[in-house]
């Protein structure tokens, strides 16, 4: 008999005890089948958020390449670190043993060898401590051995690297919390930035980080990339040429624009300051009264309408002028000029004559036909427009101080915009400083087109107004700025600088605006310098620096100039030899030429039977004179930076290749005498 049926009430008894377990059995199935078909869903997310955690993939910002392919900017991914000292798994001892934690030691070694400070890897070791942020950031790939550790918590961001110049550094500009915060990261912010990706990282029950192979992962997606029109050997060259003549003429800073004036591409932007590098482009940013290099521009409206010739005389008073009560003095007096010569020997008497046949409207219209008072359409953070009144608000005076540039403010891009009116026969163009946007693929997406803002100047006038500038340099204010073999038209601009709305007395800014080459331009360079204390003049003091650019992008081969067009134009040196004896003549030798020149020796003041004389000229037919490249030394480098060495050599005039199959030094030695634009070997170990 079983015991239920032989105690009395246990029957009952074991009865309740069987429902009460068979009703609990039916809840729990209940209970779970309520849990996972009703609330499946609910739990399945609490376990997720448990045990699964999102991590966020950093994308990859655009790269910024120059007009030839060279990188300006990359991102990097980079890694910052956490530890949790606690979280460090270390095994319990054994009994009479000393402790050991194998798992902490390899964190100590890892954290040393990724340069960790002393005082942080003590705290990541400190189990005191429950939590302690790493300084500094790491590339990914010098942190992997970290990364997988129990107590390490990384979190990734994309940092940007700029390998070029500080002065490149200055027009790409800045990222801030993953967002451009200054030039062309900033105009272009939105191209460059990349999309987020993101990964599931599974947490074990012990804390560890594990990767599933089906856990969900969105890749990150790359910014697209930015070519400038930047050339970044040119920008390297105007750079040092702009420090060298601030660095000669004692001055405060000054800007250096250089563009291609077919397509208003800008080719190199340099600014500086006494202290270095300027951390804004200045040459956009700031603003200054240009002086004579806006003294072409008048005489061009005139000829365009017919109101003057290059040969028409003015008189210019020996030099000295009253013009309605107010004294206009000329630094080249003479009585009379012609309007080429104005020009040439920039005339303050001469062109405010010429202005006055424009009247206040038209010297008004012409300056703002010229893009003054107005942005360039350059698309740069920050860019000033200038400042231009309109005629209502000028004095009786106005009109002349304009005429020798002054009472305007502009900045160094807008006055070599409107040179470029003058070297591409006539128009006008939009600036840019974006040649093309590529996807990461490295499809273009994007291409500048050549944009016309306005006709300013019929082509024939643009032409005559070279012509008449070529003389600028040759035989007027701007000789400094010549380059042996092809000819340059310019100007120069020796401007007094105000401070707090007055001119202060013995400050000044000299500026000088050219072409090069005159006959075919393939640059415009506009230099400033402000506040020399040396020399003031413009042709001194700036006209050199574009001498000093033009020959470093002549010998560099990676300066991007068309050589082709260049040889058509390029011009060889006669040598004439002038026997100053009473009736003799003198011959001028010319290279490939049938039979020696004769011509007729300049009067001279030598005694008979002196010795003769040897004078250069320049030929004006380049087809039937092939060039004969002027012979310098070749200068001493030994113990320079490589870069700086390279820049020496290319400053004197000459090519460079970089050998290291030899000792250091360079081929041709230091002094050996060699042709301009011929080759050195510039010898440095690997």
């Amino acid at each position: 008999m079983a015991l239920r049926d032989r105690l009395p009430g246990a029957r009952d008894r074991f009865s309740l005890v069987e429902w009460g377990i068979g009703a609990f059995a039916v809840a729990i199935l209940l209970r779970a089948g309520w849990v996972q078909l009703v609330e499946g869903e609910k739990w399945a997310a609490i376990a997720a958020r448990q045990q699964v955690r999102q991590e966020q993939l950093p994308a990859p910002r655009g790269r910024i390449l120059d007009v030839g392919g060279t990188p300006l900017v990359e991102s990097q991914q980079l890694v910052t670190l956490s530890v949790a000292p606690r979280e460090v798994p270390c095994p319990a001892p054994r009994p009479g043993a000393k402790p050991r934690c194998p798992q902490r030691d390899s964190l100590a070694r890892r954290l040393a060898r990724l340069g960790v400070p002393r005082a942080d890897l003590r705290k990541a070791l400190d189990t005191t401590r429950r939590w302690v942020n790493l300084r500094g950031r790491y590339p990914v790939a010098d942190a992997g051995a970290l990364l997988g550790m129990r107590g390490v918590y990384p979190r990734y961001e994309m940092a940007r690297v700029t390998l070029a110049s500080r002065g490149v550094r200055a027009v790409v500009g800045a990222v801030a919390e993953g967002h451009g915060s200054a030039g062309i990261e900033l105009a272009l912010d939105s191209v460059l930035q990349g999309t987020n990706g993101v990964r599931e990282i599974i947490r074990g029950g012990r804390g560890d980080r594990l990767t599933s192979p089906d856990a969900a992962v969105v890749a990150p997606r790359a910014g697209q990339t930015v070519v400038l029109t930047l050339d970044y050997a040119l920008q390297d060259i105007a750079e040092r040429a702009l420090a060298d003549a601030i660095a000669e003429n004692g001055a405060e800073g000054g800007d250096v624009v250089v563009l291609d004036p077919r397509t208003g591409a800008i080719r190199a932007l340099a600014s500086r300051g006494a202290a270095g590098v300027a951390p804004k482009l200045t040459a956009l940013t700031d603003v200054y009264e240009p002086g004579s290099t806006l003294k072409p521009f008048i005489v061009g409206r005139l000829r365009a309408g017919g109101r003057t010739r290059l040969d028409e005389v003015l008189n210019t008073f020996g030099g000295r002028w009253n013009y309605g009560g107010r004294p206009i003095e000329d630094s080249h007096k003479a009585a009379r000029m012609s309007v080429a010569e104005i020009l040439q020997q920039s005339s303050n008497i001469g062109i405010i004559q010429l202005r006055d046949r424009l009247g206040d409207r038209g010297h008004y219209e012409l300056l703002r036909d010229l893009g003054f008072g107005a942005y360039t359409g350059v698309g740069y953070p920050s860019e000033s427009p200038g400042l231009l009144r309109p005629p209502t608000a000028w004095s009786r005076q106005t009109g002349a101080s304009l005429a020798m540039g002054y009472e305007l403010l502009v900045t160094p891009l807008q006055v070599a915009l409107a040179y470029a009116a003058i070297a591409n026969g006539g128009e006008l163009l939009e600036p840019t400083l974006v040649r093309e946007i590529r996807s990461p693929g490295d499809s273009v997406l994007w291409r500048h087109e050549r944009r016309v803002v306005r006709r300013v100047f019929p082509e024939d006038v643009a032409r005559d107004l070279r012509q008449v500038l070529v003389g600028t340099v040759e035989a007027g204010t701007a000789r400094d700025a010549g380059v042996s073999s092809f000819r340059i038209a310019g100007k120069t601009g020796t401007a007094r600088r105000a401070r707090n709305g007055a001119y202060v007395p013995n400050e000044y800014v000299s500026s000088f605006a050219g072409i090069f080459p005159a006959d075919d331009p393939q640059l415009v360079v506009l230099v400033k310098i402000d506040r020399p204390t040396r020399q003031i003049y413009g042709g001194k003091v700036a006209a050199p620096v574009l001498k000093a650019i033009v020959e470093g992008a002549l010998a560099s081969p990676s300066a991007g100039m068309d050589r082709g067009r260049l040889s058509k134009v390029r011009i060889a040196t006669r040598v004439l030899v002038a026997d100053t004896t009473e009736g003799a003549e003198a011959r001028v030798a010319v290279a490939a030429a049938p039979a020696p020149v004769r011509v007729r020796p300049p009067m001279s003041d030598a005694a008979d039977g002196a010795a003769p004389v040897m004078v250069s000229l320049m030929a004006p037919a380049p087809e039937r004179m092939p060039p004969g490249p002027r012979a310098r030394p070749v200068p001493p480098v030994a113990g320079l930076p490589l870069r700086d060495a390279v820049y020496a050599l290319h400053r004197a005039g000459f090519r460079v290749a970089i050998d290291s199959a030899a000792p250091d030094g360079t081929t041709p030695g230091t002094g050996a005498v060699a042709p301009a634009g011929s080759l050195v070997r510039l010898h440095r170990a690997p």
